[in-house]
């Protein structure tokens, strides 16, 4: 907070002392009044940034849809390993001997085969299965991703409006120091009256803008409503690390985006086998036992089914286009991902050097001339109108540095979303 300093000097006379000790009076008695009711009020509940991540992540609505997603992936994969089942044939029926006077008698037949898959066709099933699994765990990986970097800029959205009302409360207790001063200085005929106007119009200001609500509607959302209705984020800005930390070699090997189109191509490559498979014979292994008119018999059998008509050409036509188009989705992603990554490594050092400026010695300045021009205005050596200029000044030199911090939040957060990171650590 932006303080006045109180002092008397032994060349005032009793009339300006009085004015001092009267200021300092008000002065100690808003500060006990202040820190009475924040004893009395109840604290409300803080959150931090991980508390605020995991809740979300508990109550994140995509998690039925990616569990029924692995689930079928899961299914769909031991389907791919069971065997195909046997077939059985069964015929019953009477016959007649051609001989004059030949009676008839019930005959019966029975057949039994096992159909038999190529290796390569059963390998080809099972690598498309499991690559499927692959895939709804990269769906979930870059959901998790995706919802990080929205907790981590909605997270830093509520601290910065959260701070801005802290700094609003600021300007209130600094506006209505200064009108102390100006209305004892207006009593003792050292001030104008258009000074009171002036600084009774920047306590309506200050006060107007501690009134306004912190907008926390979005963070709640993404925690599925679960947030106490008193809460407020821990007030300390997530850890930063510098750019020069991060490794944008890791996204083109670990992105959940570029894993997922990886395990889509996989198994687009694994049914262009099975389709080119299937203009293979199919075969199936058999024994057939049967009744006859005047004869028992039982044999095995090798059944053939022969692609004579239809190879499959379309099938296998439409599978090679789909691995055609993976190929191409995976470059057009490598290509996004290192875009992003780079244009976000940039945004957060340009963030970062905007927030090094203000902590470099701006904020300590303009601090440092506020107060000094308040001592000034308190001694009468400025007008009203210079010491509202500083004080104004002052307040926009913090309120930039908050912008600086808010900025540097949502580059990294975007540079968390471009990396496909699916945590708020750093």
């Amino acid at each position: 907070m932006l303080n006045c300093i109180l002092r008397t000097h032994p060349g005032d006379g009793p009339r300006r002392r009085a004015v001092r000790f009267a200021a300092l009076a008000l002065g100690l008695a808003a500060a006990v009044g202040l820190a009475a009711a924040v004893d009395a009020s109840a604290a409300p509940t803080r959150l931090t940034l991980r508390e605020v991540f995991e809740l979300a992540v508990a109550a994140n609505p995509n998690q039925a849809v990616l569990a029924a997603r692995r689930a079928e992936a899961e299914a769909e994969r031991r389907r791919a390993a069971a065997y195909p089942n046997p077939e059985v044939e069964i015929t019953a029926g009477w016959a007649d001997g051609r001989d004059t006077g030949a009676g008839s008698r019930a005959t019966m037949g029975a057949e039994f085969a096992q159909p038999i898959e190529w290796p390569a066709v059963r390998r080809a099933r099972a690598a498309a299965a499991a690559a499927g699994v692959d895939a709804a765990a990269w769906y979930a990986a870059l959901d998790r991703a995706v919802l990080a970097a929205e907790v981590r800029r909605a997270f830093g959205t509520v601290l910065f409006r959260q701070r801005m009302l802290a700094l609003a409360r600021e300007d209130a207790a600094n506006a209505a120091e200064i009108e102390a001063i100006v209305d004892l200085r207006v009593a003792g005929g050292e001030a104008a009256e258009l000074d009171r106007i002036k600084v009774r119009l920047e306590r309506l200001r200050a006060d107007r803008a501690v009134g306004a609500e912190a907008a926390r509607t979005g963070l709640a959302a993404l925690c599925g409503d679960t947030l106490p209705a008193d809460f407020e984020v821990a007030d300390a800005w997530p850890d930063n690390p510098e750019p020069a930390v991060v490794n944008p070699a890791a996204a083109w090997t670990d992105h959940p985006a570029l894993r997922l189109q990886e395990a889509v191509r996989a198994r687009h490559e694994q049914e262009l086998r099975l389709a080119e498979a299937a203009g293979r014979p199919a075969l199936a292994l058999g024994l057939a036992a049967a009744r006859e008119y005047d004869a028992n018999s039982l044999g095995g059998f090798l059944r053939l089914e022969l692609p004579a008509w239809d190879r499959n050409a379309g099938g296998i036509a439409a599978a090679a286009a789909r691995c055609d188009e993976a190929d191409a989705q995976l470059v057009r992603l490598r290509r996004d991902i290192r875009r992003d990554v780079a244009l976000a490594v940039q945004g957060l050092e340009q963030a970062l050097t905007r927030r090094a400026a203000f902590e470099g010695g701006l904020r300590q300045a303009a601090a440092e001339a506020y107060r000094i021009e308040t001592l000034r205005y308190r001694e009468g050596e400025v007008d009203f109108l210079h010491l509202l200029d500083t004080c104004r000044t002052a307040r926009q030199v913090e309120v930039e540095y908050l912008l600086s911090q808010f900025d540097v939040q949502m580059a990294r957060a975007e540079l968390d979303r471009a990396l496909g990171k699916g945590d708020v650590e750093p």
